[in-house]
């Protein structure tokens, strides 16, 4: 009897073990793909037919938020919420700026650009992924006035900082070795096809060769660390309800930072960058830039960023007063920006529901077995 409760003990015991590593199990053999944590469809609206449980609207917009993290998986760590480029914020490039020159030698005006070159909005999202590693995945989404003739759409992910004043024109700021930028070409007018590329600044200026080239977002979870898609068909975003979005007027694009900095031996990821949504008047590579959104600060919660130690507060004299424990070293959670939401994926659930939840009780049940030979045994005899 004493051996048979032993077995079951065992049994018991790794049943549970299992039921509890199972998130993590499921989670290691998960690849970080960047269409399987957000959608990269070509609109802003939520497919419920499909994997990934966010797109634009569950971050920035007014649909039902994106679930909440869990330590097990991955979810969204920030976003900037909608950075609109109109009204009296409407500023755009002027006096020869290029992204071949360095920052200081950028011009800005008041003025705005050429339709086709007219930003409207623009938001971005970090998401942590859903796998063993935590990749940082980086999401950029667009929108422009027009869609006559071919054009460009890009973003620069920078680790320093700049900003242009419109009323003295000059743009204040450097590029650092490292910075990258994500440029979108779209291809004749108002198709839908679109090529990405990224390129990096490099100690002697903008590279003339990109780092990455993809023809275009599949839709079919491909491991690619960085693809593009343009809108299809109308949209009408719900942050803005008059816009009406004609093919190709919005782009979004996504890219696993994790995996593209370990391919190309780019280091750590920076825990900031300086973002800078920007059209360009051609696809020409030395064209004149055309349209920018104001360079935003975006945290990219890579696991190399840690927060400078935060003193313990002093314990309040109120006995019914209670403090939150600070994680000293932690990164927190930042404060929601005004029409920021966060939120999270949640792709290895589904592994933990179906396997760690009955592996689970399985254990619980074969535990509370052994617990009974075991009382079945020692009992003594009746008289």
């Amino acid at each position: 009897m004493k051996r048979r409760g032993a077995a079951f003990l065992t049994l018991g015991a790794l049943c549970a073990i299992l039921a509890l590593g199972s998130g993590v199990v499921t989670a290691a053999a998960a690849v970080a793909k960047i269409e399987s944590v957000f959608e990269l469809d070509g609109n802003v609206a939520h497919n419920s037919a499909t994997l990934p449980p966010c797109d634009w609207e569950n971050v920035v917009g007014n649909a039902t938020a994106c679930p909440a993290p869990t330590a097990l998986m991955g979810g969204l760590t920030g976003t900037t919420g909608v950075i609109p480029d109109s009204g009296a914020s409407d500023s755009s490039f002027t006096g020869g700026s290029k992204d071949t020159l360095d920052i200081s030698s950028w011009h800005c005006t008041s003025k705005g650009p050429n339709a086709k070159d007219n930003l409207f909005n623009s938001y971005l999202a970090t998401f942590s992924a859903d796998n063993s590693t935590g990749d940082v995945l980086l999401y950029l989404g667009q929108e422009r006035a027009s869609n006559n003739g071919d054009a460009f759409g890009g973003f620069w992910l920078l680790q320093g900082t700049a900003s242009c004043n419109t009323s003295v024109g000059n743009w204040v700021g450097a590029h650092v070795p490292g910075d990258l930028l994500v440029q979108t070409n779209f291809i004749h007018g108002g198709g839908t096809a679109v090529v990405t590329h990224i390129y990096q600044w490099t100690a002697t200026g903008l590279s003339a060769s990109a780092l990455f080239t993809n023809a275009g977002c599949t839709g079919s979870l491909t491991d690619d660390p960085s693809c593009s898609v343009v809108n299809g068909s109308d949209i009408s975003p719900s942050w803005d309800s008059s816009a009406v979005l004609a093919p190709p007027e919005f782009a979004e694009t996504g890219i696993d930072l994790t995996q593209f900095y370990s391919a190309h031996s780019l280091g750590s990821i920076p825990c900031t960058f300086t973002v800078i949504s920007e059209t360009r008047e051609s696809q020409s590579f030395d064209a004149e830039l055309g349209d920018y959104v104001a360079p935003t600060a975006v945290p990219t919660h890579a696991s190399n960023c840690v927060a400078p130690p935060v003193p313990s507060p002093t314990p309040s004299p109120s006995p019914s007063a209670s403090t939150q424990p600070v994680s000293v070293g932690s990164t927190p959670t930042p404060a929601a920006a005004e029409g920021t939401t966060l939120a999270s994926t949640g792709g290895s659930q589904l592994g933990f529901l179906f396997i760690g939840i009955p592996l689970m009780l399985l254990g619980f049940i074969l535990l509370g077995l052994s617990v009974r030979v075991e009382v079945v045994r020692k009992d003594p005899p009746r008289t």
